[in-house]
This record gives C-alpha cells, structure tokens and sequence, in this order.
C-alpha cells in the first residue's frame, strides 16, 4: 500500500513538473539594477495594494465632502383610520433638507482629503522598501559573483602547481605530500565554490520571485564595476535638509496636518444644525378641513453638553503633540543614521587604499614565491599560503567595495533619492 502511494506520488510529480514547464517555456532574463527597479515597481503586490488603497481613500474624502452638502430625502405614504361612527384614508408625499451649517463652513472633509496625500507618502514608503530590497539582493548577487570568479581563478592557479608539484615529485625534487596538500587545497576552493554557488541561487531565486519572473526563468544580471563606481562617486556631505524628503517624514507630517484638521470636526459640532421641508397630505377625513400643503423650517443650536467639546479638543491637540515629538525623535534618529552611513563611507575609503596596497605586495610575493619554490628556497605550504593570502585580500577588496556602493544606497534611499540609485546603472558591464 505504501509502495503504491509512493509510486502515484512519484508519477504526479512528474507530471506536475511536466506541466509547469510545458505551460512556461524556459528563458534567460539579463537584467541591468535600473530594469530590476522598475520591474518590482510594476509588479509588487504591496504596491499595487497600496495603489487601491490610494484609490480608497480618494473615494472617501468624496463621501467626506458630500457631508458638507444638504442632503435631501423624500417620503411617501398612507394609512387607513378607523373610528368607531366612520373611517377614512390618508396620503402624503413630503421632502426633507438637512444641513449641517457647521460641516460646510468648517469644511470638514479637509481632514479626508488630506488622509489622500498621506496614502500617497505611504505609497511612496512602500516603493522605497521594495527597491532598497531590490537592489541590496541585485548586490549580494554581485558579490557572490566576485567572490566565485577569484576563487575560480585561484583554483585555476592552483591546479597549475598542482602539475608542477607533481612534475618535481616524479624527478625526486619534492614528495608527494607537496602533490597530497596541493590536491587538498584544490578540494577545500571547489567546496567553497559550490557553497558560493548554492548562496548565490538562493539570493537569485528570491530576486527573481520578486521581481515576479517564472519559475522556469533563468535570471542573470549585468554586474557593476564596483571599482570605477568607488573611485567616481565621493562621499556625499552630511545634509539634513535631504530628509525632508524622506517617505517617513512626509507621512508623519501628513498625520499631523490630519490631527490638526481634525479638530474642524469637534468645532462643528457647535454649531447650527437647518431644517427644512415640504409636503403634500391628502386627508380624506369628512369632518376635517380637507387636503393641504405643508411647509417647516427649524434650526438646532447646540447649548451645553456637558465640557465634551473642550475635552475632545484637548484630546486632539494632545494626539497631535504626540505626532510632533514623534517627527522630532524620527528626524534626530534618521539624522544618525545618515551621519554613521556617511561615517563608514569615510572608513571604506580609507581601508581600500590599504588593502590595496597590501594585495599589490602580496601579488609581488607570490610571484616571488613561485620561483622560490621551484629552486627549492621556500615550501609548499608556504607557497599556499601566500596565494590564500593573495584570494582572500582579493575577496575582501570586492567586499569593501561592493559595502561602499550599499551605503551609498543606503544613503540615497534615506533621502528619498531614487534616481541616483538608477544612476549607478551606468557603471554596468556586460560580463555576468
């Protein structure tokens, strides 16, 4: 019984992976950091959300206004008395206008309309979320990338003195432990290299499914020269005037011009409320005085309730007070964070020059090295460990510099900023 359910859920497997790939025809999508930004831009679901949610709340700021408007209503109907001596009917159609004098003055779908410019700002937040999301995996991948291509190349270093080792061990110049730790090191990089690859999948495979391509796609992006983009681009000033720009900051505004708003609602509550109405009956009542028209007016003036209004109005300024000190905490804390990514800029680029100049002498040993080797003067082990030395500062440079380019980011999307982050596409090139 087993058995079987496993054979059947073999063969569904295979027929659901059959279908999957019959349905979506298998392609290569080579993609720049530019074309990434506008493809999750057009096919995030949280921002297409927050897009209707846009939409809804333009509809109610609509609603909102119309209760500053008199409304209208009509009735109709009828009834039958009946009375002991006799009985009769009655009819009437009437219409009814209700204003609220203190909606329409006070215009109190200002705080709705303005609710519309804050789902507009959180739009704008969720657009920066997803394109900060974007491009720090764009990069991880570019990383990975770097990463796999020194570590190919140092294997292919190493497989060459692998040759020579085994050269000098069959003329009795070395012993095959030289052969034996170069073969082990060789092993230890093609590990590492299918670790890399494994982690750069996985970064790929998210990428992708953000970016909403099909499962059956093969996602590759041109890769940026990090270095030229380093050595381009300064380290932006220290300019908090550029968070104002912020999403963040917008919506905090925004919800405090709400809260002040907000208050017209209270206020209006104190003022007059009209009536007014007309109507037709047809009474049929034989010892009344016939059918007639009806015309009413009337006027409700609020005179006291109690201290209600002015507690809810120091509720409001209250809640708004809360809203400012929140602006001043968000915008002492976004001011850190941009003084401490500008901070680290500073430091990348003063450990780049020192890195460099520490792979410029590590790459002059290693030559070195290489002679030394084979006249005998220096060991393998010693030879290893240069060239490790030699990769792993390789690796490290790439890192710092891939580092530099996510503050940069980091620091644009800070400030709201996205069309520098587009900008970096220029430094693309086209090997992947």
């Amino acid at each position: 019984m087993y058995i079987s359910r496993l054979y059947s859920g073999i063969i569904f497997a295979g027929l659901y992976l059959s279908l999957t790939f019959t349905a979506y025809p298998q392609s290569t999508v080579n993609l720049t950091l530019e074309q990434c930004i506008d493809t999750v831009q057009q096919r995030s679901f949280l921002l297409h959300a927050e897009a209707f949610n846009s939409e809804a709340t333009k509809s109610y700021a609509l609603v909102s206004h119309t209760r500053t408007l008199p409304w209208v209503s009509a009735e109709a109907g009828m009834e039958n008395r009946f009375l002991s001596p006799y009985n009769f009917g009655q009819q009437w159609a009437t219409i009814h206008g209700d204003w609220s004098l203190g909606d329409f003055i006070l215009k109190t779908d200002a705080p709705a309309r303005q609710e519309v410019i804050t789902a507009q700002y959180q739009q704008e937040k969720t657009r920066l979320d997803a394109i900060g999301r974007v491009s720090a995996l764009y990069m991880s991948i570019i990383q990975k990338q770097t990463e796999r291509s020194l570590l190919s190349h140092q294997l292919s270093l190493l497989q060459k003195h692998r040759s020579l080792t085994e050269s000098l061990w069959k003329a009795g110049l070395r012993t095959q432990i030289d052969v034996l730790r170069t073969e082990a090191e060789i092993s230890g990089i093609e590990e590492t290299i299918n670790h890399t690859v494994t982690e750069e999948d996985k970064l790929r495979i998210e990428l992708a499914r953000l970016l909403g391509l099909k499962p059956v796609d093969t996602l590759l992006l041109k890769r940026l020269s990090a270095e030229k983009l380093v050595y381009d681009i300064a380290v932006p000033p220290a300019d908090t005037v550029l968070l104002s720009g912020n999403p963040m900051i917008k919506i905090l505004e925004s919800e405090i011009e709400v809260s002040k708003l907000s208050s017209r609602l209270i206020s209006a509550r104190q003022w007059p409320h009209l009536f007014i109405g007309s109507g037709y009956f047809g009474d049929h009542d034989p010892t009344g005085d016939g059918n007639y028209w009806l015309i009413n007016a009337g006027i409700s003036i609020p005179i006291y309730r109690f201290g209600s209004i002015k507690y809810q109005q120091q509720e409001s300024n209250a809640r708004t007070r809360v809203l400012d000190y929140r602006l001043y905490d968000l915008y002492r804390e976004l001011s850190i964070h941009q003084q401490q990514v500008l901070e680290h800029m500073k430091k990348i680029k003063e450990l780049m020059t020192i890195q460099e100049k520490r792979l410029e002498t590590a790459q002059q040993a290693l030559e070195l090295a290489a002679t030394n080797y084979q006249a005998g003067l220096i060991t393998n082990l010693e030879y290893l460990t240069l060239q490790q030395q030699v990769t792993n500062t390789g690796i490290h440079i790439e890192e710092v510099r891939l580092e530099y380019i996510m503050y940069l980011i980091e620091y644009y999307l800070t400030n709201n900023q996205v069309d520098k982050i587009i900008h970096l596409g220029i430094y693309s090139i086209s090997k992947n």
